[in-house]
């Protein structure tokens, strides 16, 4: 029995029988990091200083400084700010000055769930 249940925030669409897909313990756990990364400060109710940790870096042009603005903010914000609270043990974020992008790779392990996760997202932005 999963321990864990979300939906994905991807906007996958519903199933030609009406069915949304669910997400289970591991990738549930991933999904809810995800749209917490890229959520903005304060949205969130009753927690106004949760969530938003990438957002503050879309305005910004790329550099290694950026880069590791972000490794630290993602390295902080899952173990301190972050329900349940995610023990990362490498963190990783490459700018890629081609494609605009930051590459950002998690790898940690979340005690209360006793599950280990390996989350890859791609960051552009804005300017």
């Amino acid at each position: 029995m999963a321990t864990v249940v979300d939906f994905p925030g991807t906007g996958e669409i519903i199933s030609p029988q009406g069915t949304i897909p669910v997400l289970t313990d591991q990738e549930a756990l991933i999904n809810a990091i995800n749209l917490w990364l890229c959520s903005f400060r304060g949205e969130r109710l009753y927690r106004p200083r949760s969530g938003g940790v990438l957002a503050s870096n879309l305005l910004k042009p790329m550099s290694n400084a950026g880069a590791d603005q972000i490794h630290s903010a993602v390295t902080f914000g899952l173990k301190n700010e972050f329900t349940p609270s995610v023990n990362v043990q490498n963190c990783t974020v490459v700018p890629d000055y081609q494609k605009n992008t930051y590459w950002i790779e998690i790898k940690g392990y979340c005690p209360a769930l006793k599950v280990s996760i390996l989350n890859k997202l791609g960051l552009k932005p804005l300017v």
